[in-house]
């Protein structure tokens, strides 16, 4: 399963429409957490509905420090690929599946 998430406002319109005309039945989009970021979006989507993550990527890198990067490490994923010139990294892989499982206990999913 592919789940696909905006920050903020959430996604346009648009992004939407497309996303649907792609009549795909393995992408979910995640119910827009008002004011956050994608990849808490993303990963509070996925742990409401038992699905197990493995990777991630953003469109822009996660924030960096003291952010989403921060967030994705005590879920139990790891950045990975190069950094750009502004702080942060865009893709990250599931290491760590004990963190993932306590964040499930400690936030009520399991």
């Amino acid at each position: 399963m592919r789940v696909v998430s905006g920050a903020g406002g959430g996604l346009e319109k648009a992004q939407l429409d497309y996303i649907r005309s792609l009549a795909r039945d393995d992408i979910e989009v995640a119910a827009n957490m008002k004011g956050g970021h994608a990849e808490a979006t993303a990963v509070n989507h996925m742990a409401a509905n038992d699905l197990t993550p493995v990777a991630g990527g953003v469109s822009r890198n996660a924030c960096a420090p003291d952010g989403c990067e921060d967030f994705l490490g005590e879920v139990g994923a790891q950045m990975v690929g190069p950094k750009a010139k502004i702080p942060g990294q865009s893709m990250y892989v599931w290491k760590d599946h004990e963190a993932w499982s306590n964040f499930l206990a400690t936030m009520g999913y399991r």
